[in-house]
């Protein structure tokens, strides 16, 4: 729950060794994760081998960071070595609670294509800046004004079951 792998379509790589960069314990297990094409608009973005968006399924101590990372909290890891030494700094793009969200409350996380944009898959009641709904619904969180809207998209209008837990966009999402 802590490593990435990358499966090529005839083997598998390691792409992220999660207790090399302090993910060791239970609650530290990745549970969202969105690899970000450009992080030149996003904290510690720039100068990567490769640049991450992650959130853990409950609370994290991540070196670089002061105090506890919530779970739902939306981290960005700069890369400077991956695979089976991984290596790179922590920073803090949403703190979750800080915005209103519940604990725990993302299950996955992806990023506009004009990096202005986070799109936050949740997993339970979300009732934050006006964004109201529920578990298996995308809501959009704006970097620049740190807000919320949406709802954006419902699985189940989509005809998926009711429990999604993960989360890619491809595009735009209105």
């Amino acid at each position: 729950g802590h490593d990435i792998v990358l499966w090529d379509g005839a083997s598998f790589t390691a792409f992220i060794d999660g207790s090399d960069v302090g993910l060791a314990q239970s609650a530290e297990r990745i549970d969202a994760l969105h690899r970000v094409a450009d992080s030149s608009g996003l904290p510690g973005g720039g100068a990567c081998a490769e640049y991450l968006l992650i959130s853990t399924v409950g609370d994290a101590r991540v070196p670089g960071i002061l105090g506890v990372v919530r779970g739902g909290d939306v981290l960005g890891f700069c890369a400077s070595s991956l695979g089976t030494t991984t290596a790179g700094t922590w920073n803090r793009v949403l703190q979750a609670s800080a915005e209103g969200m519940p604990l725990g409350a993302t299950v996955g996380v992806s990023l506009s294509s004009d990096g202005t944009k986070l799109y936050v898959l949740t997993k339970g009641a979300f009732n934050v800046d006006g964004a109201i709904g529920n578990r298996s619904m995308i809501f959009t969180f704006d970097l620049a004004t740190r807000t919320f809207s949406g709802l954006v998209w419902r699985a189940v209008d989509n005809m998926l079951p009711h429990v999604v837990d993960s989360l890619d966009v491809n595009g735009a999402l209105p």
